[in-house]
């Protein structure tokens, strides 16, 4: 099992959305455990800013550090 985020194609105007490139928005408040299995192919990469960006709004969102 994984945790996933929902991607949505506009912004939901939350600041613990982050911007993917042209993949959409990753929503933080939509967390949510994965079984590997149901998981598809790759849709992309996020790059290093893009994850260090998901980092700090996981981090906010489930009141970590």
């Amino acid at each position: 099992m994984v945790l996933g985020l929902q991607v949505v194609e506009r912004d939901p105007g939350s600041i613990l959305a982050v911007r993917l490139g042209s993949l959409g928005w990753a929503v933080v408040t939509t967390v949510e455990a994965v079984l590997k299995s149901r998981l598809g192919k790759v849709a992309g990469m996020a790059t290093a800013e893009e994850q260090e960006a998901l980092n700090q709004a996981l981090k906010a969102a489930l009141d970590l550090d």
